[in-house]
């Protein structure tokens, strides 16, 4: 028996997160394995990649900027 395509919303989840129903109401739900989180809304859908030769990277407090290793430029903004 083949199995019938999964939902729409479930297609396009980010890696890690897989879609549930709630078995009182039917209402779909959201988990992450990884991180334990459950929602009821879906997950926002995962970045893009980087372009070519840029990696995120965290200052001393945590922020997160850019660094272009091939430019050795860096930015706060996501390239």
């Amino acid at each position: 028996v083949q199995q019938p395509p999964p939902p729409a919303a479930a297609a396009t989840l980010p890696p890690g997160w897989r879609q549930m129903f709630d078995t009182s109401n039917g209402k779909p739900y959201y988990v992450n394995d990884s991180s334990k989180e459950t929602r009821w809304d879906p997950p926002p859908a995962a970045p893009p990649p980087m372009p070519a030769w840029w990696e995120e990277m965290k200052d001393a407090q945590g922020k997160i900027y850019y660094v272009n290793h091939q430019t050795k430029a860096t930015q706060w903004n996501r390239p």
